[in-house]
């Protein structure tokens, strides 16, 4: 039998700058506040990205719980040959959590993107991310490295 190694690879280390960060998007509204860096969109329909935030989305337990997630849910294909395979993931994570419009960007082997794009939208609610006190929809975008041992 094969043991399954998933080395999943996040990108929410965020840089703090010095200067405050404003999506270029119609009809925004201006919040003059101590510590936040976003300014909401009065528009429904805005998505923000990770870094553009207060608070980034966060998986449910935190890192550690994400990654025992994928490791437990990820089945490798039997029928893919490669030993590793990296597929690159953008997903939406809603207002109140839920995963939206998840699909590959990157080439990889339709079994292997079907099999993460499963797990994928089949996660627990994240906690939301945070613009200026309000919890907004962020699209994350997110490698994960398969490896077969």
């Amino acid at each position: 039998m094969r043991a399954i190694t998933f080395i999943p690879l996040l990108f929410f280390s965020l840089a703090v700058s010095s200067q405050s960060y404003v999506p270029k998007l119609k009809n925004t509204i201006s919040v003059e506040a101590t510590g936040f860096k976003c300014s909401l969109v009065n528009d429904t329909a805005a998505i923000y990205q990770y870094y553009e935030v207060d608070v980034p989305p966060e998986f449910q337990g935190g890192e550690k719980k994400y990654f025992e997630y994928l490791a437990k849910n990820i089945r490798h294909p039997t029928c893919l040959e490669l030993p590793s395979s990296m597929v690159h993931v953008s997903f939406t994570v809603g207002r109140d959590g839920s995963i939206k419009d998840a699909h590959v960007t990157s080439e990889t082997a339709p079994v292997l993107s079907t099999e993460i794009l499963r797990v994928i939208n089949g996660m627990p609610p994240w906690k939301p991310g945070i613009c200026s006190g309000s919890p907004v929809p962020v699209e994350m975008m997110m490698p994960v490295k398969v490896c077969l041992r």
